[in-house]
């Protein structure tokens, strides 16, 4: 499955920079861009750039990419943005959608518009955005990802929470692209998101429970927790604990798909 990167901008040239470096073999996108400049920039790069715009589900398809691992938004300008993350949302409902934000007043609405993941522009962009593709590379983020956005998009494998690794290497299996829609897909229908787009972890590991498609011991569910008390006392304790989509895979990524 491919990543669709949405502008080739500076932000997206230093985005699919670290995708082609990524894991030893690279991690598998297009990039959508709409000038000269641009365009030429990806056949100088290596990239795969594609000329059109980004913001179009059926050109993203038509592309190839039918079922996009991730979709990463670079576009500088906010409102573009906004009317890209609803469009993209609409056309790929089981997808996460990774965009980038001038400020951090912009997050709510690009959340309400429906994205996943909001990366706040106030440093190196491109290094944040990579990590929820797949790059195993060290970064900081969460609901809000500031100065790193190029290692969120990449990452969907790597567990990192406020700002620690959690000690995965880079022998480690790879991210499972049908683990993360499954993932994505429990997620994104939880009741209870916040304004920051974040869900309560007792909800979440309840409704793991309630699925069909993962299997999960209590044992596993107290160290999904971070709990060392009884699984109901756990529960409870969880309630008041909030976590973003990235935050939640990677999670369950340490506790779950690495034993």
């Amino acid at each position: 499955s491919n990543g669709a990167v949405c502008g080739y901008n500076e932000v997206g040239q230093q985005l699919c920079n670290l995708l082609d470096k990524a894991n030893i073999a690279g991690i598998p996108y297009v990039a959508f861009a709409r000038t000269a400049d641009h365009i030429s920039a990806g056949v100088s790069n290596g990239a795969r750039v594609v000329y059109g715009d980004g913001t179009s589900g059926t050109l993203i398809k038509a592309a190839g990419v039918e079922k996009p691992t991730a979709i990463a938004i670079t576009y500088k300008d906010t409102e573009r943005c906004l009317s890209a993350t609803s469009c993209l949302r609409d056309a790929f409902p089981d997808t996460p959608i990774l965009v980038r934000a001038n400020n951090a007043e912009a997050v709510k609405k690009f959340v309400k518009a429906g994205a996943t993941e909001v990366i706040v522009a106030t440093g190196s962009v491109a290094s944040g955005m990579g990590q929820l593709l797949g790059v195993k590379r060290d970064t900081r983020f969460g609901g809000i990802i500031e100065d790193t956005a190029a290692v969120a998009l990449t990452n969907l494998s790597i567990p990192l929470v406020n700002g620690e690794a959690l000690g995965l290497v880079d022998g480690d299996a790879d991210s499972d692209p049908e683990e993360t829609r499954k993932l994505f897909q429990l997620f994104s229908t939880t009741l209870s998101l916040n304004e920051d787009g974040k869900a309560p972890l007792s909800e979440l590991v309840n409704e793991i429970l309630r699925s069909s498609d993962f299997f999960i011991t209590d044992a596993q569910v107290k160290e999904l927790l971070g709990c060392d008390s009884s699984l109901e006392s756990c529960m409870i304790d969880a309630e008041d604990k909030y976590v973003s989509f990235s935050e939640f895979v990677m999670l369950y990524r340490k506790e779950l798909s690495y034993k």
